[in-house]
């Protein structure tokens, strides 16, 4: 008889163990992006998340991260952007919202924003601020750290006879002399905006760089001494090596791409750098779910975080952390 009342309390004791693990309250934090790159939202996801263990253990509640798929490539999403995030956030369990906005001048977005803080609704801004709206909190790279990181790079090679700089961006056909790209990001301005009036600096566009190389290889034989920016990592992304060049200096990569940790390996490129993701989806949770629960402010509504770079005797680094945060 007192094995069988055992037996019973336990079975009483499991069954409402997992009766408070299904009443554990679900909220979502929504992750509207501007952009189609999964590392980009996989590392801020990852950074959310891992906000969510501390988070849920504070607030009793299970978080997720939803992530909304970007807009369609043939969209400037300036008015849907503050659609989709209204939808959103009128479901009761979606809490807040971590947002990259398409534009910093978007009234739409500012009065969306607006008007979901009316309701108890915090939105988080990542890389581009929209600072006249109600936005919580706003977390950024420091561009001015990105393009001091890389002229230090350039500048001692300033020095050397007929020195050329090869600014390369990802375009729709290979162009050995190209006009000075539209920047796609803050911290691509900020380096054009550098280079403005430089002599030493020359644009290209390129699909693949590995086609690019075999079309213009008499023009790039003819320099003397020379160094390559890639923009973007995409006319790197069929990952084909980089021949070997005596009078190439450097190759620097403004990106984070888990194929750049092939080239740093075998030393074809100098560095890579890039902005810290992770950082980004972590703080920006917290300050969506401490102000929904709490009412609280973030200690400041405006966060600047360091660069991440690597260099190639940081191949061993770049792989670790790519595992761990961006995967």
């Amino acid at each position: 008889m007192f094995k069988k009342l055992i037996f019973a309390i336990t079975v009483l004791a499991l069954a409402q163990i997992c009766a408070n693990a299904e009443s554990l309250p679900a909220k979502n934090i929504v992750f509207l992006s501007n952009n189609h790159e999964s590392m980009v939202q996989n590392a801020i996801s990852n950074g959310a998340r891992e906000a969510f263990k501390d988070l849920g253990a504070r607030y009793n509640t299970e978080f997720a991260i939803k992530n909304i798929t970007p807009l369609s490539a043939n969209s400037t999403g300036i008015e849907n952007q503050a659609d989709i995030l209204s939808s959103a956030l009128q479901q009761s369990e979606n809490i807040g919202a971590i947002v990259i906005p398409n534009l910093s001048k978007n009234e739409k977005l500012s009065e969306a924003i607006n008007a979901l803080a009316e309701k108890k609704k915090p939105v988080a801004l990542i890389s581009t601020d929209i600072p006249e709206s109600k936005r919580i909190f706003f977390v950024e790279s420091d561009t001015g750290a990105i393009v001091k990181t890389i002229l230090d790079e350039i500048n001692p090679h300033l020095r050397e006879n007929n020195f050329k700089l090869l600014v390369i961006y990802s375009g729709k056909e290979d162009i050995f002399n190209a006009p000075e790209p539209k920047p796609s990001r803050v911290s691509q301005k900020a380096l054009l905006d550098a280079f403005k009036g430089k002599p030493y600096v020359q644009y290209a566009s390129s699909v693949y760089f590995s086609e690019f190389a075999k079309k213009f290889q008499q023009e790039i034989e003819d320099l003397d001494n020379y160094g390559i920016i890639f923009l973007s990592a995409s006319p790197l992304i069929n990952s084909v090596p980089i021949k070997r060049d005596s009078d190439r200096d450097f190759i620097i990569v403004m990106s984070l791409r888990p194929h750049l940790g092939q080239y740093l390996r075998n030393k074809e490129i100098s560095m890579c750098i890039g902005g810290d993701y992770f950082g980004y989806g972590y703080l920006s949770a917290i300050a969506v779910a401490e102000k929904y629960f709490e009412d609280k402010n973030p200690p400041k509504d405006k966060r600047i975080l360091a660069p991440i770079k690597y260099k190639v005797y940081q191949t061993s680094d770049f792989d670790k952390n790519w595992n761990a945060l961006f995967k």
